[in-house]
């Protein structure tokens, strides 16, 4: 009896010990949300754009007009802060956080190339940016962009790729999705916030992409899990759109990760670097460019590689 009385004790004890740290846990989640939410507030302009809302961030106001895409993070236009001052000089610029992203809100359309590329439409023409177009995409965006610049090869003078994804990466590297449930989990009970809080390569403590990103990043879990879950379909869609004609193509490739790789890893190394060689004949105006001191993320680790590539194709587009 007295075992029997003791081990209900522990288990008492244990369960309180439990719903007492989940209620922590919930408590700051929802208090850091609120915090976040007051202290920070959107940078630029949110444009309906239908059944939901887009941040967009513009800067500069000359022809032509520089469209930046992030890829498959929490950072949105946060991502391209340390080029897209420098090409606002000279050009408009504009960086936006996709459905579900930061502001944003997230709507009700699935993720595909059309939703996304209808986003980016709608903004374009809402704000009436400057023609012709320069399409800047990083990682997941030399996915989703294709759609973009098939639909609107007139308008566009220039695409630099940076570091981008190619679509047989999802052959070969599937996403390991967790279950919906999991993510909304970690979300309320603040796990995620904890996991987010790291430094960005080449970047300082108080930069936004360190601050904001992660302060938000209940607010951009839908928005993420739902591009990560549609990965796969969007690689397939892209697969079908395999020419840009003879718009003019700077692909940026990183490098500096192969000179650390593992013999094991030499062939998904190889691998990669045939992809990235692939993404050149997109166009029969195309060339390549080694980021050799870069990752992955070029725009933070080496941003003059990126910006002076955006440079050239802005003065050639003025000059025509």
């Amino acid at each position: 009896m007295k075992i029997r009385r003791l081990l209900k004790v522990i288990v008492f004890f244990i369960l309180g010990g439990i719903f007492l740290t989940a209620g922590g846990a919930f408590s700051y989640e929802q208090i850091s949300r609120v915090i976040a939410e007051r202290t920070y507030t959107p940078e630029g302009e949110l444009v309906d754009v239908g059944d939901h809302k887009l941040h967009v961030y513009r800067r500069g106001n000359s022809s032509p007009t520089v469209i930046f895409e992030s890829g498959m993070d929490p950072f949105g236009h946060l991502s391209w802060f340390k080029v897209q001052e420098e090409i606002a000089r000279s050009a408009t610029t504009i960086s936006y956080d996709r459905a579900g992203i930061l502001w944003s809100e997230r709507g009700v359309r699935p993720k595909s190339s059309e939703s996304i590329t209808d986003d980016l439409a709608k903004l374009l023409a809402i704000g009436d940016y400057p023609k012709p177009y320069i399409v800047v995409g990083h990682s997941l965006a030399g996915i989703t962009l294709r759609k973009f610049v098939e639909t609107h090869k007139d308008d566009i003078v220039g695409i630099v790729l940076v570091d981008v994804s190619h679509p047989d990466q999802a052959n070969i590297r599937p996403p390991k999705m967790p279950p919906r449930f999991m993510m909304t989990l970690m979300n309320s009970f603040g796990l995620l916030r904890l996991m987010s809080s790291r430094l960005m390569p080449n970047t300082e403590a108080t930069d936004p992409i360190n601050q904001v990103a992660p302060s938000l990043i209940h607010k951009s879990v839908a928005g993420s899990f739902d591009e990560a879950a549609a990965v796969v379909q969007l690689s397939e869609e892209a697969r079908n759109i395999n020419s840009f004609g003879d718009i003019p193509l700077v692909v940026i490739s990183a490098t500096s990760f192969t000179q650390n790789a593992s013999p094991s890893e030499s062939e998904l190394v190889d691998l990669r670097s045939k992809m990235q060689e692939d993404l050149l004949l997109l166009s029969t105006d195309s060339k390549q460019i080694l980021a050799t001191q870069s990752t992955h993320y070029v725009q933070l680790e080496e941003p003059s590689v990126v910006i002076e590539a955006i440079e050239r194709l802005v003065a050639r587009a003025i000059s025509q």
